[in-house]
């Protein structure tokens, strides 16, 4: 028995979204894009991206009791999409991004200690 796609399944399937974010994570689309769909002749730099068919990792939602808060943590993807429905009330929802905290080649992070 295959259950409908919730409101947040549908937006993850929306191919709008998976447009924005690309043009957000890749920059915008080059010309020549348009022209040739043979995705032999497309250049290392010319990247899409995909979808996870990952049923239960593709679209993952916390949900936080007053005072709880997620840890720092290493996300597993070159990249996430958060969305917060909701502000925190105390004022303390702070969400921080560090960007290049590991290096992909041995894991260890950047400080070389």
């Amino acid at each position: 028995v295959k259950r409908p796609l919730s409101q947040l399944q549908q937006l993850y399937h929306n191919p709008k979204l998976l447009q924005l974010v690309q043009y957000i994570v890749l920059g915008p689309p080059s010309p020549e894009d348009d022209d040739d769909d043979d995705d032999e002749s497309k250049s290392q730099e010319q990247q899409q991206l995909y979808l996870s068919r990952d049923p239960l990792g593709c679209c993952s939602i916390n949900v936080f009791r007053p005072g709880y808060h997620h840890s720092f943590h290493f996300d597993e993807s070159e990249f996430s999409v958060t969305l917060m429905l909701q502000e925190a009330e105390d004022g303390s929802g702070l969400f921080q991004y560090t960007e290049n905290l590991v290096d992909n080649n041995n894991n260890n992070n950047n400080n070389n200690n």
